[in-house]
């Protein structure tokens, strides 16, 4: 897995990390969200559950990257977080 920089802030009002990233920009969707939670949950991105048991992958991607304008979000269980991805390029993590 590749490693880069991807640290998401937390907003105290609603108890999520905030990320804003550019879907098309980035090696793909699922590094990010691999990356994201594994800052939030203090931990290696290798030491997490590979996300393929939690989301198809290829579909995340193939959604989140669509030239489609139409807004889009998607929710899964991650790692013992709520994780949210929008078309936008937004990302949330809510830590159980």
């Amino acid at each position: 897995m590749t490693h880069f920089d991807v640290e998401p802030t937390f907003d105290p009002d609603d108890g999520r990390y905030h990320l804003e990233c550019d879907w098309r920009a980035v090696p793909g969707p699922g590094i990010v969200v691999v990356e994201a939670v594994a800052h939030v949950m203090c931990c290696d991105a290798l030491d997490l559950e590979p996300l393929q048991n939690a989301v198809d992958v290829d579909g995340l991607e193939a959604i989140l990257t669509s030239a489609h304008a139409a807004p889009v979000t998607i929710e899964f269980e991650y790692a013992n977080a709520r994780v949210r991805l929008g078309r936008n390029g937004h990302l949330s993590i809510e830590p159980e």
